[in-house]
Formats: structure tokens, C-alpha cells, sequence
């Protein structure tokens, strides 16, 4: 009787306890879903024609808004592209209008820019939530032909040969005690990889670790004992490093190790170390793995059983993260693996050629799918980035590195170890468990919405102490040819918006204002176009730049009274559909000013704010005012802006200048105006149509011979396209990249004699 008691409660006791493991474990899975539902993940990729332009071309692009999973979107209607100089100044803005997750569009490159690297940068207005890192950016290369060869200054060429900087990454991110555990190691260095030897040594100088590696990124194991400590010895190319090496060694805990070369399965070996206690549950590990934001399996692991075994057919091509949990719920780490099955372009092509014209057949060979495309034919001798639409989407644009000879890794469909040293040395960037954990999941927390149409907006103001004017009646008129008007009030913030407008190229706005007591003694204040933080820092800079166009100005100019300004900006290089207020523009174009909206910071010692005590002196055809009055000024009347930073210079203007000087000279002088604004704002853009350009000032090696971005294929269909080929009958090169409705990506590149 005390026998089938005992077992009674014996079985009441795993039932209870594996009740509250599953428990946990649906909890775990529940707070993901949670914060997906909200924290929704989007990507971009442009595929450009090119890498390197010449001025007086342009940059032919077609953009693809994808989901989590790779599916193209169908929530957002604004994708963003702008164009970047080597200041990370933000020269041009492309707002496209986006049809189920697909747009093109493009940039003239004017004689103006300087010879230099440039970025690319695109994202939509959702992607501001988070950082910019998940924005999309590519380098290209623009060259002034018209220009004298500026200099460079290259950021790494000058650093001495034995400048290398080497990482140990231990699987899963901890080392523990007597147990034996994968390291990989990374070094980074701009110099080819020769006679690089790692050897690790214990406090009484014994050798436990003698390893020569071949390439930058590789592994060894390595089997700490924690009352030792370790130094590790790092040769590269003749030079040497030394430094401490596994640091923290735990006692107690879980060493996890992930086999990926099995064609079939995960294999997944737990080898525990743990302290006498009888309580099974800290015998148990839970386990989730996601894939696009999606839970695709989860686990209680024994770790009485050492091996377990995870179908791979469960998941798609990319990037999987393993996340392992205690019986507290607590993270333990993760591993990052790539899952790498059939990745073969789900499309046909067949050609000839007939009076010099190439005859290019296109088939999607997918049964119930349609597939987006876009195609460049370019020479064979083109150059292009290490990134392409396959590589981008399932490695790159998920990992917190950059990832050298990116598309290399995904030229053939075996999973390699060199793929899976990838996924050791680097961190998946879209998420943390710390963001699941303690992140909010309200809909508040959501500062930028998914756009729909166009949206101005802006702010109601007292012409006095910067004060909101709510319920002002505020009336907005599109004019050019359209004259169409719209009416709303300001809220308690003094704040209008008016939404999910449907403009082409650029509109010619005004905005009236009357106060509840039918009076317009207030002032409109547009918002501006939303700058992001630009990280763009290329290697190569140039140190000369083109001729200032001061002297084409002279006769023109208002007489300033400080005589000649640190930085002058005049009418006809302002871009001025681009930018809504003086604010806006002066953020991309003044170094050494950083602007945050209406606040600003010159020589980092002061605050521009239109409510701080410290702002700078702005001026307006040589009178004194203040932010709100520059704010509300029209770009299109002002001849030009002059920036006063030095002392010498703001000395004139006694201690009202000491925080530098904006001083704004005017067209044809300068009021007040309350109760009304007009200004450009630019709307959707309307892309061109490719046009082969034979100008003999571009080599042939850099023309594109053939650019077509909306190649759009229904199931089992195909498509012919004629391509006129180059009288020298040198070789070509056909590059399609596109994407399927379930998110099958497309790349394929081949060559054509």
C-alpha cells in the first residue's frame, strides 16, 4: 500500500512538475508573439544598375519592402531613398510610392558633386522605431571628370602593418569548468591572412593550446580549468599580440554545442555541470528556435539525454537563432545557425541572339506564384559590391557585422563550416531577449506609424513665448494645377496633420490660420522632413573640394556687417523642394552643426533651441529675431544664410553672439508674416524611363547597357525582352534579383559573348 502511494505521489509530482514546464515554456513563446505582433520587422533592398557612376548619369535603382519572412509587403505605401555624401550630408530624397512592397526610381548625379564615395540609404517611416542600423545603405562611387582630382585621405592606409584586432568567441558565450568547448576565433585586419598562429598558455606557462589557422575566422577547442589563468599569444603576418584569454570560467552550468554539417538535422550535445542537488528541474533546459520572427520549434531538453536531433525541413533558407532558457526562465545564451537547403533560383532563362540583338526569355517555373523582377546588362568587366539580393537578405542584413565576401558563402547549396564560423563570431541584430522581456507591447510605444499617402503637418504657434494655439482653424491649399483645399483644427499641442494625400513630383503647399476669435495673429511652423543620425565614414575621404561660388554672388549680395561669414549658403544651392524650413537645411549642410529638429548645437558648446536661454543670435536681413520667425521663414525667398562660428567673427555682436551667429539675408527683405505659410514640399516621384546614354565621357565599362526594374511574371509564364548589344560585341553580364510572392529570392548572374 505504501508502495503504490509512494508511486502515486511520485507520479502526481512529474505530472505537476512537467504541467509547469510547459507552462513556462508557453509563456516563453507567448511574450514573442507579443512583441512581433507590435515590433513588426521590415527589410529593404535597392538593386542598383551600378556600383560606379560618372557625373551626368544617372543612378537607376529598383527597391523591394520585404517582410520578416521575405515576403513583400503590403502595409507600407512610402519607402524613403536618399542620396549621401563622404560628410554624411544628405544631398537628395526620393519619396517613392510603393505597390505591394515594390518601387524604382533614380538619381541624376549634376557636375556639382565632387569625385568621392557616396551612400545610398532607404527606409520607411515604421523602421524609425528602431535603430538605424536596420536601414538599408550602399556604397557607391561617383567621379567628377569636370573637376580637378581632389585628394584623399584614406582612414586605414596609414595605420602601422601590425594594426590587426583579434576576438575568441566560445560557443554559446561562456566557458565552464572541465569542459571542453568550441572557440572560434576572428581576426580582422585589412592585410591577406599569412602565418597566423594562436597559442595559449596556462599560468605555469604550459602549452594547452598550439593552433595554426589558415584564414581570419576559424576554431579550436579548448578545455579550461577554473583555479588556472590563461594568457593566448596571437600571430599574424609576423606581429604579435598577447592577451588574457577565457576570463570567466563558471563553475556550474550547461555547455551547449551545435553540429550543422548533417544534411538532415541540428544536432544539438549538452554536456552539464552541476552542483549535488536533487531538484530535476535544474536538470531541464528549455529550448526555442526561431526563424523570421517565427517560433518553429520548442523543447524541454533533458540533459540526462545528451544529444538532440532538429529537422532542418522545418525551417527555410537563412538564418535560425537557438535560444536556451533555465528552469527560471533566465537566459542561458543562443546560438546562431544557417540553414542552407535548395537555394536555386525558381525561374528559366534561354537566349539568342538575332541582328545584334539579344532575345532574353524569362520563366517562372513556380506553378502558383507570381515573381518580381528586376535586370541590369552591364559589361562583363563591371565590378560589383560583395552583397547581392540572396546574400543581403538571409545573411547581412541580419547580423551586427560586416560580413567579408558575403555572397561567396552562399555560391553553392552545401552547408560549410566557413558558414557557420560566420554564426559564431557575430550577434543577430533585429532583436534581445531584454527587448522581449521588459520592452513595451502597447501601441504607444510606437512613435512612427506605417505611412499612408503623404502627411504634412506641422504646429500652430503664439506669436509670443512659444505658445501652442489649439483649436485654430487651419486651412491648407494645394496649389500647381490641383487647387485642392483641406481644412482641420490644432489640437491642445497647438499640433495639424492632414493625411493620406496622393501627390506626384513637387507641390506648392499654404497654410492658413485663424484663431477662434477669426484672427491670424499667430504663426504656421510646416514640419520638416524627419532627418535620421547618417553613419557613413568610407575609408577613402576627399580633402579638396570644388570652387566656392561666393564670387559668382558679389554683386548680388546684401552687405552683411561682420564682414566675410565662416560658411556661406546661397539660393541657387539650395535644394529647396527638399527641405521644408531653414532648420532642415541647415542640418545638411553646415558642418559642425547638428540639428535635432529645431534644436541645434554649434562648436558643442551650445543648445539651439527656440526655448532655450542659449541659443544663437539669428538674424534676419542684418535685424536681430528669434527661432520661431527663422522657422516660419519661406526657403524660397532667402538669397542666403551666413554661419558665424569663430570668435573673431561674432566678436561685433558682444555677448549676444557668443553661442555663433545665423544671420539670413532676404531676396527682397524681410516681414513678419503671422497667420499664413507657403512653401514646396516634395511629393511622390514620378521615375523615369531608362535611356541607354552613349555619351563618349563614359567608359564602357561602367555604362548599363540595359536597366528594366518592374519585370512582373505571373505562374508558369514567361516573358521576352530585347536588348540591343554593343557594337564592339565585348561580352555582357545579365544580373536579375527579384523575389517571389512567398518569398523565394532571385538572384542569378551569367555572361553572354
Amino acid at each position: 500500500m505504501k508502495i503504490k502511494n509512494l508511486l502515486l505521489a511520485t507520479t502526481i509530482f512529474l505530472i505537476s512538475s512537467f504541467a509547469i514546464l510547459d507552462i513556462n515554456i508557453e509563456k516563453l513563446v507567448q511574450l514573442f508573439n507579443n512583441y512581433f505582433s507590435l515590433h513588426k520587422t521590415f527589410k529593404i533592398y535597392l538593386h542598383t544598375d551600378g556600383e560606379k557612376y560618372r557625373v551626368n548619369e544617372n543612378i537607376w535603382f529598383a527597391a523591394y519592402l520585404l517582410n520578416a519572412d521575405n515576403t513583400p509587403d503590403s502595409l507600407n505605401e512610402n519607402i524613403y531613398v536618399e542620396l549621401i555624401n563622404d560628410d554624411a550630408k544628405i544631398l537628395y530624397v526620393k519619396l517613392l510610392k510603393l505597390n505591394n512592397g515594390l518601387a524604382n526610381g533614380d538619381f541624376f548625379l549634376p557636375d556639382s558633386l565632387n569625385t568621392g564615395y557616396y551612400q545610398l540609404r532607404s527606409y520607411v517611416n515604421f523602421m524609425k522605431n528602431y535603430s538605424y542600423r536596420f536601414f538599408f545603405t550602399k556604397t557607391i562611387y561617383i567621379e567628377n571628370y569636370k573637376l580637378p582630382e581632389p585628394t584623399y585621405t584614406d582612414s586605414q592606409k596609414n595605420k602601422k602593418h601590425e594594426d590587426f584586432n583579434v576576438e575568441f568567441f566560445p560557443e554559446m558565450q561562456n566557458f565552464i569548468d572541465n569542459t571542453n568547448t568550441k572557440v572560434a576565433v576572428k581576426i580582422t585586419s585589412l592585410h591577406e591572412a599569412k602565418n597566423i598562429s594562436i597559442c595559449i598558455k596556462d599560468d605555469k606557462n604550459n602549452i594547452v593550446v598550439n593552433y595554426l589557422p589558415e584564414n581570419k575566422i576559424s576554431s579550436f577547442y579548448f578545455k579550461p580549468e577554473i583555479e588556472k589563468k590563461y594568457k593566448a599569444s596571437v600571430t599574424y603576418n609576423g606581429d604579435s599580440k598577447k592577451m588574457d584569454f577565457a576570463e570567466d570560467i563558471k563553475k556550474y552550468g550547461f555547455a551547449i554545442s551545435c553540429n550543422t554539417t548533417n544534411s538532415d538535422n541540428l544536432e544539438i550535445t549538452i554536456t552539464k555541470n552541476l552542483f549535488e542537488n536533487n531538484d530535476q528541474n535544474l536538470r531541464k533546459i528549455y529550448l526555442l528556435a526561431q526563424q523570421n520572427n517565427t517560433i518553429k520549434y520548442k523543447t524541454i531538453i533533458d540533459t540526462d539525454n545528451e544529444t538532440l536531433k532538429i529537422p532542418k525541413n522545418i525551417f527555410t533558407n537563412g538564418i535560425a537563432i537557438l535560444t536556451f532558457f533555465n528552469h527560471k526562465q533566465e537566459y542561458i545564451g543562443q546560438r546562431l545557425v544557417f540553414i542552407k537547403n535548395n537555394i536555386a533560383p525558381p525561374i528559366e532563362t534561354t537566349h539568342r541572339i538575332e541582328n545584334n540583338k539579344l532575345l532574353l526569355e524569362i520563366m517562372n517555373k513556380d506553378s502558383s506564384q507570381i515573381t518580381n523582377l528586376s535586370i541590369a546588362v552591364v559589361p562583363d568587366t563591371a565590378k560589383y559590391q560583395e552583397d547581392n539580393i540572396l546574400s543581403y537578405l538571409l545573411l547581412t542584413s541580419e547580423l551586427n557585422e560586416f560580413v567579408e565576401n558575403a555572397n561567396t558563402y552562399l555560391e553553392d547549396y552545401k552547408q560549410t563550416d566557413d558558414l557557420d564560423l560566420i554564426m559564431l563570431t557575430t550577434d543577430y541584430k533585429r532583436y534581445t531577449w531584454n527587448n522581449i522581456f521588459y520592452n513595451s507591447t502597447t501601441p504607444d510605444s510606437i512613435l512612427f506609424p506605417i505611412d499612408k499617402g503623404i502627411s504634412i503637418g506641422g504646429r500652430i504657434k503664439k506669436l509670443l513665448l512659444d505658445l501652442p494655439s489649439k483649436n485654430t482653424t487651419v486651412n491648407m491649399t494645394i496649389l500647381n494645377a490641383y487647387n485642392d483645399a483641406f481644412t482641420t483644427y490644432s489640437d491642445k499641442r497647438g499640433r495639424f496633420n492632414f493625411d493620406n494625400l496622393y501627390y506626384s513630383d513637387s507641390i506648392e503647399v499654404m497654410i492658413e490660420a485663424t484663431t477662434q476669435r477669426n484672427r491670424d495673429n499667430v504663426l504656421v511652423c510646416e514640419d520638416q522632413y524627419d532627418t535620421i543620425p547618417v553613419i557613413f565614414n568610407p575609408a577613402f575621404k576627399h580633402t579638396k573640394k570644388s570652387n566656392t561660388t561666393e564670387d559668382n554672388h558679389k554683386d548680388n549680395k546684401t552687405q552683411e556687417i561682420h564682414g566675410k561669414a565662416d560658411q556661406t549658403i546661397y539660393a541657387d544651392q539650395m535644394n529647396t523642394a527638399a527641405y521644408s524650413n531653414v532648420f532642415n537645411l541647415l542640418n545638411s549642410r553646415v558642418p559642425g552643426l547638428n540639428i535635432r529638429g529645431n534644436s541645434a548645437n554649434i562648436r558643442n558648446t551650445m543648445s539651439l533651441r527656440p526655448d532655450a536661454n542659449n541659443q544663437p543670435l539669428y538674424l534676419i536681413d542684418n535685424i536681430p529675431t528669434d527661432a520661431s520667425a527663422v522657422e516660419s521663414l519661406n526657403i524660397n525667398d532667402i538669397e542666403r544664410i551666413e554661419i558665424l562660428k569663430s570668435t573673431s567673427k561674432t566678436a561685433i555682436y558682444g555677448g549676444r553672439g557668443r553661442n555663433g551667429v545665423i544671420a539670413i539675408y532676404t531676396k527682397k527683405g524681410y516681414n513678419v508674416i503671422t497667420g499664413w505659410t507657403h512653401f514646396k514640399r516634395f511629393a511622390y516621384y514620378s521615375p523615369k524611363e531608362f535611356v541607354y546614354n552613349n555619351s563618349a565621357e563614359i567608359p564602357f565599362s561602367q555604362k548599363t547597357l540595359f536597366w528594366k526594374p518592374n519585370i512582373s511574371i505571373a505562374n508558369k509564364k514567361n516573358v521576352l525582352l530585347t536588348i540591343n548589344l554593343p557594337e564592339n560585341n565585348k561580352p555582357i553580364k545579365i544580373i536579375l534579383q527579384g523575389i517571389t510572392e512567398d518569398g523565394q529570392i532571385i538572384y542569378k548572374e551569367f555572361m553572354i559573348k
